[in-house]
């Protein structure tokens, strides 16, 4: 059994098919993997939006596109009569086209989140911290928060805030981003 899986494997790779169809699969997963992974974060911070509308923002989005796809696609290929080959060949150069025009993702950008004792200080100076205890400022150091709560409030002044306690707040009202 062990001696027929090297002369298999060499079958295998040697089937134009298989091996265009491989190809398919890595281009196409190299672009699904960033647009599901970087997509909804820049839809939750450039339009500030919450996390579970930005992914149900994706799914509305997508979900109609790959299924216009999949119809076009199987339309298309019954127009042309393309035979097996013909067809990973259509799959590989549509695959390709798809994962060159998500370059274009590249060109999105944000600005970092206003985060006070992470990106800015407590006066607004913007200046990176990476020491976790500037978290706690003068204002906060008696509230008694929690510097591994993560829970942001948006101040007035435009600056988010860890959390409503490194804010200052002894209270707070409403939920998410309506906090």
């Amino acid at each position: 059994m062990a001696k027929d899986f090297i002369p298999t494997l060499r079958t295998l790779f040697g089937h134009p098919v298989y091996v265009i169809y491989l190809y398919v699969v890595v281009i196409q997963l190299n672009s699904l993997i960033g647009m599901v992974t970087y997509k909804p974060k820049y839809i939750e911070q450039h339009f500030r939006q919450s996390a579970s509308k930005a992914n149900f923002l994706m799914g509305v989005i997508n979900i109609p596109a790959v299924a216009l796809g999949m119809f076009s696609g199987g339309l298309l290929m019954k127009r042309l009569k393309l035979n097996i080959m013909g067809a990973a060949k259509f799959a590989f150069c549509t695959s390709l086209i798809g994962y060159v025009l998500s370059m274009f993702f590249f060109a999105m950008s944000c600005e970092n989140a206003k985060v006070a004792g992470v990106t800015v200080s407590y006066n607004n100076v913007d200046t990176v911290s990476y020491d976790k205890h500037s978290l706690f400022m003068p204002c906060n150091s008696d509230c008694f928060c929690l510097s591994s709560e993560w829970d942001p409030v948006c101040g007035q002044n435009g600056i988010t805030y860890v959390s409503p306690c490194l804010a200052g707040c002894t209270t707070s009202t409403g939920s998410g981003k309506h906090t």
